[in-house]
């Protein structure tokens, strides 16, 4: 079933504000509490808000390529490496990479569809957790551990290329745009859940 591009685009919009509105408020509350108090507290009011602050710029960072149009021309994993470290840097997520740097050249659509899958993955973790992305013969496989995941299954199913509009959601929209990305780059996302693991794999 087509789904009309402008649908999407408002899911994806809720769905981004909903990334940003918890250290957007984190940082004004923090200002805010150290006005008012004064003394020691604000000290550690402002540094709370700063905190928040840094994670705000990370996810920006993050979503800009992973939602938006890349314009940075990942010559090496470097920067890719680091957007997608500081995204998980305040959320005592672990990120391992099992990727032969060298022997890797990704067009920028399949570093974008990386990035989705790991926050994919992210979001199936509770409280702490680890995620590993390796690439081999060109598929792109993103596991997640971690105690007590979130079946994530509203978000799961809604990488199905037939499912309605009716069943999307701010929430699962995010599923459905990183099958999107795969499909654009001749690629099938799939999942396989076991005990506290959840692996995202993206074939040609």
């Amino acid at each position: 079933m087509k789904i009309k591009d402008s649908f999407i685009t408002e899911m994806m919009i809720s769905r981004l504000c909903h990334e940003l509105a918890g250290p957007i408020g984190a940082v004004s509350n923090g200002i805010e509490l150290a006005n008012e108090i004064g003394g020691d507290i604000a000290s550690e009011a402002m540094s709370m808000a700063n905190i928040s602050a840094v994670d705000l710029v990370s996810r920006i960072k993050f979503y800009r390529i992973a939602y938006g149009v890349i314009t940075i021309n990942f010559k090496d994993f470097t920067e890719f490496h680091n957007i997608a470290n500081e995204f998980l840097n305040n959320k005592n997520t672990k990120l391992l990479w099992a990727v032969p740097e060298d022997e890797v050249k990704l067009s920028a659509a399949e570093y974008k569809l990386i990035l989705n899958m790991i926050a994919f993955a992210n979001m199936a973790i509770i409280k702490d957790g680890e995620i590993k992305v390796d690439i081999k013969n060109n598929n792109f496989t993103v596991s997640v551990l971690g105690d007590g995941l979130s079946s994530i299954e509203n978000l799961i199913t809604a990488i199905d290329e037939d499912i309605s509009s009716g069943s999307l959601t701010p929430y699962n929209i995010h599923g459905y745009w990183t099958a999107h990305l795969a499909r654009q780059v001749a690629r099938n996302l799939s999942y396989n859940i076991g005990v506290n693991k959840i692996i995202f794999t993206a074939k040609l």
